[in-house]
């Protein structure tokens, strides 16, 4: 198949795709031909349907462990679906099981709050979030969450990347078990953070 000048690489077309920004913009361009061209009406179902078929089969498969695991030890729902789970307004991260662990998620609003892409956000050991002086509390956290399933009612100070740093309250974390009930990381989710 040849490409006119006017169209891009499935690579660009990816990298457009990379952030909620640019899917947003994308779909706003998509948006505006199909409505000047009478193609199709684009209803805000299919608005918000064609944006979430943009997440990642991994995103999705993650997501899915991370809502299953969370009903596993609270008994409460975090929310219905991968794509709701990224758009929350509400932050939801978590790590996988390495020895610094990295993050192997992160919603559009942890995102925004740590002030990275999801490329970068996935390749960042999750002890980076938190100042040097945090590290033993955080490790404690972590350590009993393995221990108890889960723990609700942290607090305390994250660091984005450009260096802001900010509180975070009301915290939940817990062990996230894959597909078989075996532990495969931790996460965290909290809805209340104050920039200091």
């Amino acid at each position: 198949m040849q490409q006119n000048e006017n169209s891009i690489s499935q690579d660009e077309t990816e990298y457009l795709l990379s952030t909620k920004a640019n899917r947003d913009h994308l779909m706003s361009a998509i948006q505006d031909v199909a409505t000047k061209t009478n193609l199709v009406s684009f209803t805000p179902e299919k608005w918000n349907e064609a944006s979430n078929s943009l997440l990642s089969d991994w995103q999705v498969k993650q997501a899915q462990r991370l809502i299953k695991s969370f009903h596993h030890w609270t008994g409460k729902t975090l929310i219905e679906t991968p794509e709701a789970l990224f758009n929350a307004p509400f932050v939801v991260v978590s790590h996988g099981t390495e020895p610094d662990p990295i993050f192997n998620y992160g919603n559009q609003q942890a995102l925004t709050l740590w002030e990275m892409d999801w490329e970068t956000f996935t390749r960042t050991p999750s002890r980076q979030s938190a100042e040097p002086v945090s590290q033993e509390e955080r490790l404690r956290l972590l350590t009993e969450t393995k221990s108890k399933g889960y723990v609700s009612g942290y607090r305390g100070i994250r660091i984005s990347s450009t260096g802001k740093r900010f509180w975070i309250e009301d915290v939940i974390l817990w062990t996230v078990l894959d597909e078989l009930n075996q532990p495969c990381g931790q996460a965290a989710t909290f809805s209340s953070w104050t920039f200091i």
